[in-house]
């Protein structure tokens, strides 16, 4: 239980701004008694959730780079890549919403990548990029208009369908 909580404190020293993430963690209150490490971005645990979610998600647009206490998570040379898919899939995933996503209602930023919303052919809300619909539909093999529904709208599908097969029986 002391290691766990060095640990935290040192991370804290790291991220300061995830304090309040890293008490919930180890279930006690922790105190600044470590040097606070000027990093590239105070939110940032280094968990590593993000990269390994776009890795496995196929596009491996981001990873680690640098070492110690410079040791960042970023696209290359800290620019625009071209294989993300603008999924926002590391930023959802991120526990101290250290990934900053944009979105309007026409388009989502990312890594410095900006990408048009395809809109919902049910109820015309814009929710997914076309990268993300293509690499869904061509790479992973997935249902072409299914992945046009939003969420809510694929969930009212499926659930009609449930319940269409319950009524005939």
């Amino acid at each position: 239980l002391n290691s766990r909580k060095i640990s935290a404190e040192l991370l804290l020293a790291r991220v300061p701004e995830a304090k309040d993430f890293l008490e919930d963690i180890i279930k006690q209150p922790l105190e600044r008694t470590f040097e606070p490490i000027d990093s590239e971005n105070d939110k940032c645990l280094l968990c590593g959730l993000c990269y390994r979610a776009c890795e496995k998600f196929g596009a491996n647009a981001i990873s680690v780079i640098g070492r110690g206490a410079y040791k960042v998570v970023t696209t290359p040379y800290n620019e625009a890549n071209p294989a993300c898919l603008v999924c926002g899939i590391c930023a959802e995933i991120c526990p101290t919403n250290a990934i900053k996503m944009k979105e309007d209602e026409n388009s989502r930023t990312i890594w410095q990548q900006r990408s048009d919303l395809i809109i919902c052919p049910q109820c015309g809300k814009r929710h997914i990029t076309k990268k993300t619909w293509l690499f869904l539909t061509e790479e992973m093999g997935l249902p072409a208009d299914e992945m046009l529904l939003c969420d809510e709208c694929r969930k009212l599908t499926i659930a009609q369908s449930i319940f269409s097969c319950f009524k005939k029986a």
